[in-house]
């Protein structure tokens, strides 16, 4: 069976695995959930589509817990992706 038909419970669990076997240099994840609530006041999730709510409840989450100084995300957006062209010729 695929990732996709499989439960939270059992994603977390190799998660955590994988984290024990690194030596537990990972942390927990947080629930989207959580995140998503505690970005509401300042972010709402449905405002524009996408995972920016999660962006700002992580920040939210790390600053109020006191786990971190900065929080860094990296992302390579859509238009940076090589794309493949289907079905066009040049003329």
């Amino acid at each position: 069976m695929g990732w996709l038909g499989r439960g939270r419970g059992d994603v977390d669990a190799l998660l955590s695995s994988r984290g024990r076997q690194a030596g537990g240099i990972t942390h927990h994840l947080v629930p989207q959930a959580e995140l998503a609530r505690l970005a509401n006041p300042f972010y709402h999730q449905l405002t524009r589509g996408g995972e920016g709510h999660l962006e700002v409840g992580k920040n939210v989450y790390y600053t109020i817990n006191h786990l971190c100084h900065m929080v860094l995300a990296l992302s390579l957006s859509a238009a940076c992706r090589p794309r493949n062209q289907t079905g066009s010729s040049p003329r």
